[in-house]
């Protein structure tokens, strides 16, 4: 596709005090909250340049995607970056302070979703020099790398952008059977020092020169996690972890030269340790009791500044170490309460900074901020079409099970006087992902429609340490839905929510919403699947997981390989129960939640003279990408859930 420059004056624009809410009353129709919260984000990506000289700006407009460059100073576009047409752009970083280093992705004839395609692009600011320097589509072979194409049936990403070693970038190299890393010229694209880990999908770690140190890598059929250390030439097996625990270790701060790592320990939540190599030891720097560490804010050039936690609000701890960030960070969160605040990119002078502020009902703005004025620049929305005083905040609750587990969840209550109902929206996964305070599209969408939202997360989920997450294994059709009901009753009897009440999910959340349906089956007036499994033995033949041997030892942990159980916990094979109607979508082309899946169920329903609407999208994957397509979901769902509610 041909790639448009953006104008930063259309932006602000678009974005200025007065548009939006103010300019245009509420959209009440299903047709307009469909495709309002059907769309793609707008702005993509923003991120300065080293000097801070330049930013570049990353869109999406209904397919047509857009990467321009400004100059900081006089926010004029000086160059937009064309692709092919089928290219979008993926990720992208600055390489130097006139290159820009792109991961582009694709989208595959006859698909809707796309793919990343493993090349690695150079861009110069002035336009002069574009090319792929590795990957697939590059130009030549190994022997042509002296003229920076490096064609490779891998792919590689961006480690680190080296700013010590000019025009040099630290890549992850993937293969079929190996991954490795070197360091690539990005005029020349000759790769130097190419070494590859000691086993496949080794997840790299630099120390603080930006060298290559460690490897940390989870045994998919031992499930236990090897730390490995590259001394010379070779790689020296230094621990391994009991089957299950979490253990990564990250870049060292090159602030302070420590060398951290994300670390279980025996209650089970995740914590910030530092690693001490001479005596691989771990020391505790923050460990939280209840929930995990989110995610540590920082890289290995800037230094590590934030500990992200959510418990369940935004909440950042400082406890690691002595960086000037840290201080910049806790002041942008203090005239942003209640927010989500990330400093996207910043000046290797750290004067200037981008930074992105988020919240449930705040879906993301772009500023700027000049630590010597001392000065926050508005620069745009990531949702400009979305306005804020439209949407509702998160309640968090929490209950204790009926037996004796304690169950976290939110509330979201309805917009615009026009409450008719409640949904339960159960998360997928399911172990592993979880729902947590922030923008969620299809909450927002539910209560523009006027519904109440409850979110639970169930035992099974993540974010709450080892021992909660396996809780919920072999307890798909059990004790999770359990918790989901009991999640359901607290909020109707202690939040107010609306007693009518339906459930969705997609996923495991479809799988979660027909089990409900079967288990409880007079306590929801309806249910409805997205992209959803429904037959657990099926699970061991279809989709892309039991393709491989650790998927299958996935399988067998979290569901066992009864078959009288598995059959007992399957809602398709329970359909006999189930009194209420449901609504069932699915991609043709999903491989993680195959459509056999969804036909199963819509057959066993059918057979069993149930009532059932079934919709299968062409071209479209485990999720929907096209905006149309999931324009069309939403108001077939907004309606499906309307005519079981509203009477």
């Amino acid at each position: 596709m041909m790639i448009r420059p953006i104008s930063l004056l259309l932006l602000i624009m678009l974005y200025a005090p007065g548009y939006g809410a103010d300019a245009k009353p509420a959209p009440r129709s299903l047709d307009e909250l469909s495709e309002r919260f059907s769309k793609s984000a707008f702005i993509v990506d923003v991120k300065i340049s080293p000097s801070g000289e330049y930013f570049f700006v990353s869109a999406d407009s209904d397919g047509d995607q857009t990467a321009t460059i400004f100059e900081t100073k006089t926010n004029q576009p000086v160059r937009v970056l064309e692709f092919d047409r089928d290219w979008q752009i993926g990720s992208i970083v600055w390489a130097s302070d006139s290159e820009l280093a792109i991961s582009p992705r694709v989208t595959p004839v006859l698909r809707n979703y796309s793919v990343v395609t493993g090349d690695l692009a150079i861009f110069s600011i002035d336009g002069k020099y574009k090319k792929i320097i590795y990957g697939p589509n590059a130009k030549g072979t190994n022997l042509g790398a002296k003229a920076g194409r490096i064609r490779s049936k891998g792919g590689a990403i961006v480690l680190d952008t080296l700013p010590e070693k000019k025009r040099t970038l630290l890549i992850q190299i993937f293969e079929a059977s190996r991954t490795g890393f070197g360091e690539i010229d990005i005029r020349s694209g000759r790769i130097r020092g190419l070494t590859y880990g000691p086993k496949h999908r080794c997840s790299f770690a630099t120390d603080a020169k930006g060298n290559v140190r460690y490897c940390s890598v989870v045994d998919p059929l031992t499930e236990k996690t090897d730390i490995y250390e590259l001394v010379g030439k070779d790689w020296q097996l230094i621990h391994t972890t009991t089957a299950g625990d979490r253990l990564q270790i990250l870049d060292a701060d090159s602030q302070t030269g420590s060398i951290y790592a994300l670390k279980e320990t025996p209650a089970s939540t995740l914590g910030l340790y530092q690693y001490l190599s001479e005596s691989n030891e771990f020391v505790e720097i923050f460990q939280p009791e209840r929930f995990d560490v989110h995610e540590i804010l920082g890289d290995r050039k800037s230094g590590y500044y934030a500990i992200y936690l959510r418990n369940p609000f935004y909440n950042y701890s400082y406890e690691i170490g002595d960086n000037p960030l840290t201080s910049l960070h806790a002041k942008l969160s203090q005239s942003f309460p209640g927010r989500s605040v990330a400093i996207t990119s910043i000046t290797d002078k750290k004067e200037l900074a981008i930074v992105f502020v988020s919240a449930p009902s705040f879906p993301g703005s772009f500023y700027f901020f000049d630590s010597k004025s001392n000065s926050l620049r508005f620069l745009g929305k990531r949702y400009p079409w979305i306005e804020e005083d439209s949407l509702s905040d998160m309640e968090p609750f929490y209950f204790e099970s009926t037996d004796g587990l304690r169950i976290d969840g939110f509330f979201t209550r309805a917009r615009n006087g026009r409450r008719i109902g409640s949904v339960v929206l159960a998360h997928g996964g399911p172990h592993g992902p979880l729902d947590h305070y922030g923008y969620h599209r299809e909450v927002q969408y539910f209560a523009s429609i006027g519904l109440d939202v409850i979110q639970v997360n169930f035992r099974g989920s993540g974010g709450f340490g080892r021992v909660f997450e396996e809780a919920g294994h072999r307890e798909w059709s059990g004790k999770m839905i359990d918790d989901i009901v009991e999640g359901a009753k607290f909020s109707v009897a202690r939040l107010g929510a609306h007693e009518k009440l339906c459930i969705y999910g997609a996923s495991y959340g479809a799988f979660a919403a027909a089990s409900a349906a079967f288990r409880y089956p007079d306590f929801f007036r309806c249910a409805a699947g997205h992209v959803g499994v429904y037959d657990l033995p099926e699970m061991f033949e279809s989709g892309d997981i039991p393709q491989t041997e650790g998927g299958l030892v996935f399988l067998r942990r979290v569901l066992g390989e009864d078959k009288e159980s598995l059959i007992a916990a399957s809602p398709s094979r329970n359909v006999d129960q189930i009194t209420i109607p449901m609504h069932l979508t699915a991609g043709d082309d999903d491989y993680r939640a195959p459509p056999i899946q969804t036909k199963i169920m819509d057959r066993a329903l059918r057979a069993a003279g149930k009532e059932v609407e079934t919709i299968y999208i062409d071209r479209e994957g485990h999720g929907f990408a096209s905006n149309q397509n999931e324009m069309k979901r939403l108001k077939a769902l907004g309606q499906f859930l309307f005519s079981n509610l509203n009477y």
